[in-house]
């Protein structure tokens, strides 16, 4: 299916704004399922500076500057995303939970350490008992992994009312959890905070050992003072990927970024002295094959 997606973020600004450096995270990724036809973007007023980066996460950002006076800017995007149906999975037939949980701990292939770094914490969701008891049901002792995560996601939908006006972005999962009712960001947040929780909590033992294994081997190839040390670090690993502090004992402290941040579709800084009222309009418009036939 040819879908044919808009977007329009707007900022008002309460007086004019001579600059302001806006990203966007507007562009559909390309996956095994999807894939991106066109991408047209727009801004009013024109940008000066248009760059375009690949985030840690395979994430496309645009950095846009506007040097102009303003006092709205317009950001707009048009995409047509081809989306193809996922092949059906047995979700018996799928690994025991536990097999899975203890390989991500162990396995350090590449597709293994991404798992890895989704067992974390983050703001905005923590590991807690009281997340992991929701979720101890849907996987009782060697159950396969899948069909835990079916059972888990369809008693969150039975359970839980969509509700907008409920909780905001800062909402806590545990506040979702006791008032049984939120919106998709809440459930999808519960879903993994839940299932983290009981399956593969995180465990520091196994992370620090790694962390400072990776210390030693960066710090020994590097010379320099801890400016240039750490200017040096932040160049090899990328700022989305570690964020690096000096330390006195060890010379360094690195604290993974190992969640994804919920960002805005758009986000700006403008000027000094404004203050912005931002709005942001989006949809899918019906698939393109209900309008006129296209060839996949």
């Amino acid at each position: 299916m040819i879908y044919r997606v808009r977007h329009e973020t707007l900022y008002l600004y309460s007086e004019p704004v001579a600059t302001s450096h806006n990203e966007v995270h507007l562009m559909p990724r390309a996956l095994p399922r999807q894939s991106l036809a066109n991408l047209e973007l727009r801004c009013d007023p024109t940008p000066e500076t248009v760059a375009w980066h690949r985030d840690y996460f395979g994430n496309d950002v645009v950095f846009i500057a506007v040097n102009e006076p303003h006092e709205r800017l317009v950001i707009r995007t048009e995409s047509r995303v081809d989306l193809r149906a996922p092949a059906p999975i047995d979700a018996e037939r799928s690994p025991a939970w536990e097999a899975v949980a203890a390989r991500v701990r162990r396995d350090r292939a590449p597709a293994w350490l991404e798992a890895f770094e989704m067992v974390f914490p983050s703001t905005y969701v923590p590991v807690s008992e009281a997340l992991a008891a929701y979720a101890r049901p849907s996987f009782a002792s060697r159950r396969p992994l899948a069909a835990g995560a079916i059972e888990l996601a369809h008693r969150i939908h039975t359970e839980f009312r969509y509700d907008p006006a409920a909780t905001q972005l800062a909402t806590p999962v545990e506040e979702v959890l006791r008032q049984r009712h939120g919106v998709c960001q809440d459930f999808a947040q519960l879903m993994i905070g839940s299932a983290e929780a009981e399956t593969t909590p995180f465990d520091p033992v196994v992370l620090r050992p790694m962390v400072e294994q990776t210390i030693r081997d960066i710090h020994e190839a590097l010379t320099g003072d801890a400016a240039e040390r750490r200017t040096a670090l932040r160049a090899l690993l990328g700022p989305d990927r570690l964020r690096v502090y000096p330390d006195r004992e060890k010379g360094f402290r690195l604290e993974k970024a190992l969640r994804v941040r919920l960002e805005p579709p758009a986000r700006s800084e403008a000027g000094r002295g404004a203050k912005q009222v931002a709005g942001a309009r989006y949809g899918t418009l019906p698939p393109i094959d209900a309008v006129c036939p296209i060839a996949a």
